[in-house]
């Protein structure tokens, strides 16, 4: 039991001491790139909702110009015909 608990303490060491490395790694302008990410994100999702409000939903080729779409994120619920 208490090799098992050294060895398990061993690798939990590991995986901290690289954690750390990735951390101390970031930069200020990863983060400020990451920020802005998320802003247009944001954003993209208000003008998404936006239209959805409007009724582009509603328009006859909305199925068909969110196919592309709907293969990559859901490719097991997606016909291909």
């Amino acid at each position: 039991m208490l090799k098992r608990a050294a060895n398990t303490s061993a690798i939990v060491s590991d995986i901290l001491d690289r954690l750390r490395k990735r951390l101390t790694s970031i930069t200020g302008q990863d983060i400020k790139d990451a920020i802005a990410e998320i802003e247009k994100l944001r954003q993209r999702d208000d003008m998404l909702k936006g239209l959805e409000n409007g009724g582009v939903d509603n328009w006859d080729w909305y199925s068909e110009s969110l196919k592309d779409y709907y293969k990559k994120y859901y490719p097991d619920e997606v016909d291909d015909e």
